[in-house]
């Protein structure tokens, strides 16, 4: 890996070399003992102040093409460490969202489980109302014809009703017309009112009886409903529960996954800071080929 970013940093200085190779003189664009050999060459070893400015020029021209190399690599590096962060940082987006939607999905999962769970428990309450309610009516209906068949419509004639009867019946067989008639009228007359007095008091007690069996009925209302209420206060308390352990678990899932998150950009970061260097040849006075870091070249 080292060997093929040597042989591009050599292709792209040679590169730059040869974009100003018209304005050189030959021998320009060699390494430093070309360089040397070629002012040799011209001057048989006696150089003269000419040779010693292009001499110069070409030491010069080879510090400037490493630097701008430098430069370029740097570029380089920049971009493809933005694009490593930018990747990292899309990746821990995506599974922040990822997260999200699973605590979603599970939120309203539970919402419509739990939905539905009350729903069964309301439409069954509502059967067992409904049955009660038949149940009580058949009750107080079987009651009131029980009552009506068993209790006697016919009164029971009081000791003064008996007594007035035997009276008009002696007077009667005494052929005392006129005295029996009068003992019949007032007979009569005592009849209706313990007749009406029996009939009040007999459906006062038929009411009696449906009142107590009302009650009982109220009773047995007010268990159901209170037994109700009480099996949706405790699946209530269940759904709190289990719906703050669910945020519970999303919060615990949060604060690990950003704990993650944080480690592995500090992990990135130290990484590209150890890594960070940029393999840049550059041409010293001496025209030496030199690889080194940018901590180095800000020395």
């Amino acid at each position: 890996m080292a060997d093929n970013k040597e042989d591009y940093e050599n292709q792209s200085f040679e590169a730059a070399e040869n974009n100003d190779e018209m304005d050189k003189t030959p021998g320009q664009g060699q390494n430093n003992e070309q360089d040397e050999q070629y002012y040799q060459d011209q001057q048989d070893g006696q150089p003269t102040i000419q040779d010693y400015l292009y001499f110069t020029r070409i030491k010069i021209y080879h510090s400037l093409g490493a630097e701008q190399l430098l430069g370029q690599i740097s570029d380089i590096k920049y971009d493809a460490e933005k694009r490593i962060k930018q990747a990292l940082f899309q990746k821990q987006e995506r599974e922040k969202s990822d997260l999200e939607k699973q605590h979603t999905d599970e939120f309203e999962n539970f919402t419509m489980s739990w939905d539905q769970e009350i729903r069964n428990i309301q439409e069954t309450s509502a059967i067992l109302i409904e049955q009660m309610r038949q149940k009580h009516a058949r009750e107080i209906e079987e009651l009131r014809m029980y009552l009506e068949q068993s209790i006697s419509l016919n009164f029971k004639p009081s000791p003064e009703l008996l007594n007035l009867r035997k009276v008009q019946q002696t007077l009667s067989k005494q052929k005392n017309y006129t005295e029996a008639k009068k003992v019949q009228n007032v007979v009569k007359e005592l009849e209706d009112k313990e007749n009406e007095k029996y009939l009040a008091q007999r459906e006062e007690k038929i009411r009696t009886q449906l009142a107590h069996m009302e009650h009982k009925h109220s009773l047995e209302r007010e268990a159901l409903r209170k037994k109700i209420d009480t099996q949706l206060k405790e699946k209530d308390k269940i759904r709190k529960v289990q719906q703050q352990e669910l945020l519970q678990r999303f919060l615990n899932g949060k604060n690990e996954q950003s704990l993650m998150q944080k480690l592995e950009t500090s992990k990135l970061n130290n990484s590209l800071k150890i890594k960070g260097y940029a393999s840049t040849i550059v041409g010293k006075h001496d025209g030496s080929f030199k690889t080194v870091s940018p901590q180095t070249l800000k020395n």
